[in-house]
Order: structure tokens, then C-alpha cells, then sequence
């Protein structure tokens, strides 16, 4: 993997010539099976008399090649903020530019065990994924309620998720759910053939 595939013919005309031979080669990579995870978080919170509420979500495909087994088609979108039932003026600080902290960037380490039927008919995943950062964004607040304006700086602190592990089943399922206000779920599966 990758393997060449070839096909070969007489007699063609192209581009206006003639050619008594040709041969055309195409370089393709067999993939065994593809996954895609997404991984979702969630915060609400009550400051003052609102409710601040978070979304963050981040999408990845995991293409099963053997050796060439890799995290691919990796997408991040920034957190959401959501102030409601709020008589103050609170905002997020750099609004839609704000990471959060679900934030994928790659894998170093992919372990694949092979299916072992009865008892594991599936192959069992392990994703190492590359450590970084993520962020709570920053938030300011106008006067309200007989408090002078204030803010408060974006939050660094280490990215979800760190590690995932999962059965590659042939349907989609929650590998992981943590919380309802506050926490996060990974879902798994299998992705289109496109990939």
C-alpha cells in the first residue's frame, strides 16, 4: 500500500498523434474501512441573573490502512456562546475566533487489535491524540446591577479529547456521554465510501 493500477492499450490517438502504445498508471491507497468521530462539549452556566451557555465540536476522519492506519479530514469549529434571560450586557471577547476546548490537530499514536470473533467481533481503536491547548474565551460585562463594567481574560488549558477508545462497530453509536448541562459526548461512525 499504495498500489499501482494500470491499464494498457494499442493504437490510440490523443491530442492528435498517434500512439502505437500507451500505458496509463494511477498510484491508489487501499483503505480497509473509514470512521468518523465527532467529538462534542457543552457548558451552561448562571452568572449574575444569565444563563451563559457554550457548544463546542470538532470532526475528524479515521481511515483504517494497516501501516498507513491515520487521522485525516480534521475539522475544529470555533466555540459557540449563547448569553440568554440576561438583563446585563455580557459578551464574549473576540466572538467566532475563540477555539474552546474541544480541539483536534492530529494523532501520534493509532493502535488497531484486530476483530477476534465471537468474543470481539470488532476491531478495538485506540486514538493517541496530539496534545495541545484550548481555550474558554474571555467575557466581558457592561454596567448591570449596580456593578461597574468588569472582564475577565480567555482561559488556556489542555484540549479534549486525549484519548479515545472504541470497538469500530458498522453502525454509529456514543462511545462516550459525560454530563448534561456540562460535559461531553464522542460519537463513531462508519463514514461514507468516500473517504
Amino acid at each position: 500500500n499504495p498500489v499501482a493500477v494500470s491499464v494498457e492499450t494499442s493504437n490510440v490517438k490523443w491530442n492528435g498523434r498517434s500512439h502505437p502504445r500507451l500505458k496509463l498508471v494511477s498510484n491508489i491507497t487501499i483503505i480497509d474501512k473509514s470512521f468518523e468521530i465527532t467529538v462534542t462539549g457543552y457548558n451552561k452556566q448562571h452568572v449574575l441573573q444569565c444563563t451563559i451557555s457554550s457548544f463546542d465540536t470538532s470532526t475528524c476522519i479515521l481511515q483504517l490502512a494497516g501501516k498507513n492506519t491515520k487521522l485525516v479530514d480534521i475539522q475544529n469549529t470555533p466555540i459557540k456562546v449563547i448569553v440568554s434571560s440576561c438583563p446585563c450586557d455580557i459578551k464574549e471577547i473576540n466572538p467566532g475566533n475563540n477555539i474552546g476546548p474541544i480541539n483536534i490537530v492530529g494523532a501520534y499514536k493509532l493502535d488497531v487489535k484486530p476483530a477476534d470473533p465471537p468474543q470481539h467481533p470488532y476491531p478495538f481503536i485506540t486514538v493517541y491524540f496530539i496534545r495541545n491547548m484550548g481555550s474558554v474565551p474571555g467575557m466581558s460585562v457592561g454596567p448591570c446591577v449596580h456593578q461597574p463594567p468588569y472582564s475577565w481574560p480567555s482561559i488556556a488549558l489542555p484540549a479534549v479529547p486525549m484519548v479515545l477508545a472504541f470497538e469500530a462497530k458498522d453502525e454509529e453509536y456514543t462511545v462516550v456521554k459525560e454530563g448534561t448541562d456540562n460535559g461531553f459526548e464522542i460519537k463513531v461512525k462508519p463514514a461514507k465510501e468516500d473517504y
